[in-house]
This record gives structure tokens, C-alpha cells and sequence, in this order.
């Protein structure tokens, strides 16, 4: 995330460094959007394989 952050310092245009576990432990890195993958099917991107039903 910090070697991202120090790139982007000196680039134009959209930014996005969250995909699902991203958007859901990391909010410092949304920046400007998001992209969800797996979560938009209710299945968690953690290693404990959870659903949405968890």
C-alpha cells in the first residue's frame, strides 16, 4: 500500500487499490472507487471461506 501510495503521489486519473478485502479491512486505499469481486456474490475473500450468511 505505501509503495502504491508514493506512485500515484505524481499520476493523473482514477485511482483504486481495493478489490474486496480492500474495500472491507483497508478504507485508506479506496480512493476515488472500489472494485468488488468475490463479495458481490456474498462469499467473504478471508481465508475462513465464510458467506454472506456468516
Amino acid at each position: 500500500m505505501q509503495l502504491f501510495q508514493a506512485f500515484i503521489q505524481v499520476k493523473a486519473g482514477d485511482k483504486s487499490l481495493a478489490a474486496s478485502a480492500g474495500i472491507l479491512f483497508w478504507q485508506q486505499v479506496h480512493y476515488k472507487w472500489v472494485r468488488p469481486g468475490i463479495i458481490t456474490y456474498g462469499i467473504s475473500p478471508t481465508v475462513d471461506n465464510r458467506t454472506g450468511q456468516d
